[in-house]
């Protein structure tokens, strides 16, 4: 699998690549990134000849030649996000709803590359726990702007043959402490000392391991979840399902 990857210096995407390099299945990884991988990422991933970095300056505004590149590829990752916290409800939009659009749009050759092939390209969007599809009823910006994303990425026509998913995790952390040093401040790690054991002990349900959400997103781009009826799983699904498997 052709694997393509957004987000990969955030907390879960790091650990995403981290394990698309190490899966067999994977045969390369192409990175979008607006900058080369820092040092402190690629010293916590193997040594590898799978893995290219492209850069893009604007993941508003592609460059004409990307969607060639992107077309041979066999799934996408969606891992970039932003926190809603200090932004306005355009600009979270801009970041949330947006570069996934302009990131389809940049995918339309794959419909004529895999016009005789069987498998779909598989788009695996990293949402999270307490999106909203009903704009109407979610009073949290939050919600709305990742359920937006969400329904729009169900919702493209077969023609696309992009198959979509949407992945709802509850709360997550680096198991690196390296990446958990470069992906979170100085304040949130100390709040997460604080708070991580009790939150463990007594609202596991509402966690899920990086490493697991990471199999899930990878699983899930290489079509394990195909048969699931629903395409937007929930923190507890998610944790079903792996640990079935």
């Amino acid at each position: 699998m052709k694997l393509i990857l957004t987000g990969a210096t955030g907390a879960a995407g790091s650990q995403i690549l981290k394990d698309a390099v190490l899966d067999p299945a994977v045969t390369s990884v192409t990175v979008l990134a607006r900058r080369a991988l820092p040092d402190w990422l690629t010293s916590t991933i193997p040594e590898n000849n799978k893995t290219t970095t492209l850069i893009v300056n604007d993941f508003s505004k592609y460059p004409e030649d990307l969607p060639a590149k992107l077309a041979s590829h066999d799934a996408c990752i969606w891992a970039l996000g932003s926190t809603s916290v200090g932004k306005t409800e355009q600009e979270y939009t801009v970041v949330t709803y947006d570069y996934v659009v302009k990131m389809v749009e940049a995918l339309g050759e794959v419909g004529k590359v895999r016009e005789n092939n069987k498998e779909p390209f598989r788009f695996v969007y990293v949402s999270g726990n307490g999106a909203d599809q009903d704009e109407n009823s979610a009073s949290r910006m939050f919600a709305r702007v990742k359920g937006r994303t969400e329904k729009y990425l169900l919702s493209l026509p077969p023609s696309s043959k992009i198959q979509s998913y949407a992945l709802r995790p509850g709360g997550f952390f680096p198991d690196d402490p390296n990446i958990m040093k470069n992906t979170r401040s100085t304040s949130e790690r100390f709040i997460l000392g604080l708070v991580r054991p009790v939150m463990s002990t007594f609202m596991s349900s509402r966690l899920i391991p990086v490493g697991d959400l990471s199999r899930f997103a990878l699983e899930a781009a290489k079509g394990k979840w195909d048969s699931e009826p629903e395409k937007v799983f929930s923190n507890a699904k998610m944790k079903e399902l792996v640990a079935g498997n």
